[in-house]
């Protein structure tokens, strides 16, 4: 085999919810308004089934994921039997409130030869991933918060590893555009992952806070997205919820160069800014 089609790639709108609760549709499906079925989201950013492919083509791969105790989403009793768009409910979250002592199911996706994991530094045991496995290692966790960490060997040696931690409350927000130079040409974009974080810098995964946005320079917001399925939010207006701690804006230069600051602000978190340049396009 040389290569592998995926249906689909990238997730999109419209097909409501045939990723998760498939055919056939009904109205009572509202509001889902994604298809809920890509490798990677809406937003661009990879699904646990992308983390698995990963495991099937490339070696040394690790990736860690929980079951949640209670659905993510309701579930179609009625699903068709050859309605499979969806993947497996599966989560890199390690935030349980309430289910503390409780099992949980943990799988890690793995190309190594074996994979140990740890919760709080003590070995649950090491499991094989193979073929023979599906490349799947499976494992029952009381739930403690705090740290799971799963490391993978090849030839009896580490060569990976993949950590799952416990937030805590979000205090402030870190914006990340995948560019900060911009071509002063009307078109170009910058696309800003914004993460509700915790004072040790991690996201929690369970913030969902309103996130709003403000610009000034030649440029403007087009774009607004968090890749909830659910979310029945405008993709324009200058603001948008977070949801599993993190949403998205994209920026539009305009023709005139020069600076361009953007700023993000949450009631009761620190705010951000993010300082974008923009350059007439060399011929």
């Amino acid at each position: 085999m040389i290569g592998d089609f995926v249906w689909t790639a990238w997730d999109y709108i419209g097909e409501a919810s045939i990723g998760w609760r498939g055919y056939p549709l009904n109205n009572n499906f509202y509001p889902w308004n994604l298809a809920f079925c890509g490798d990677i989201d809406i937003c661009g950013w990879k699904r646990p089934q992308s983390y698995y492919r990963d495991a099937l083509w490339k070696t040394n791969q690790l990736s860690v994921f929980v079951k949640p105790p209670v659905p993510s989403f309701k579930e179609n009793p009625n699903k068709e039997v050859w309605s499979r768009w969806n993947w497996v409910d599966a989560v890199p979250e390690w935030n349980w409130k309430g289910y503390e002592n409780k099992p949980l199911e943990v799988s890690v996706y793995s190309s190594c030869d074996k994979v140990e994991l740890f919760l709080n530094n003590r070995s649950l045991g090491v499991k094989p991933t193979n073929r023979s496995t599906k490349f799947i290692a499976t494992w029952s966790v009381l739930y403690h918060a705090g740290e799971l960490k799963a490391i993978g060997y090849s030839n009896d040696k580490p060569v990976q590893s993949s950590i799952l931690r416990t937030a805590e409350e979000p205090v402030k927000i870190k914006l990340i555009p995948d560019k900060t130079h911009l071509k002063a040409d009307g078109q170009d974009l910058s696309y800003i992952t914004v993460e509700l974080i915790d004072n040790k810098g991690q996201i929690n995964p369970l913030a969902e806070n309103l996130v709003k946005f403000s610009i000034t320079g030649d440029a403007k917001i087009v774009g607004v997205g968090n890749a909830n399925p659910v979310s029945l939010e405008s993709f324009q207006n200058p603001e948008r919820k977070a949801w599993k701690g993190r949403c998205m804006v994209i920026v539009k230069a305009g023709k005139t160069p020069g600076r361009i600051i953007l700023k993000a602000q949450c009631e009761g978190l620190k705010s951000a800014l993010v300082s974008l340049s923009t350059e007439n396009q060399s011929l």
